[in-house]
């Protein structure tokens, strides 16, 4: 799936692309939260908080071939730095 079709089908709030998303970039960004969030069960929780948001964010955005990734990976830092300022 292009990243174009990603991002329309989530801004569609389709259950396809979502799990699409989901299976094909679910172990990056854990990735990503893991190098600020050592301990699992709280890094899993900083994960599921992001991809919820990135899929209601979505909607109010404009994001451009290119930046899905990249858009998804500076929401779950704010989120791993969010967790770990409380």
């Amino acid at each position: 799936m292009k990243e174009e079709q990603i991002i329309a089908g989530l801004k569609a709030k389709d259950r396809i692309t979502t799990e699409y998303l989901y299976d094909t970039y679910s172990k990056a960004l854990f990735g990503v939260i893991c190098r600020d969030i050592s301990n699992r069960e709280t890094a899993e929780e900083v994960f599921h908080d992001s991809f919820l948001y990135i899929t209601r964010k979505i909607q109010a955005e404009n994001i451009y071939k290119g930046q899905l990734y990249t858009w998804m990976a500076n929401i779950c830092r704010k989120c791993a730095n969010d967790k770990n300022s409380t």
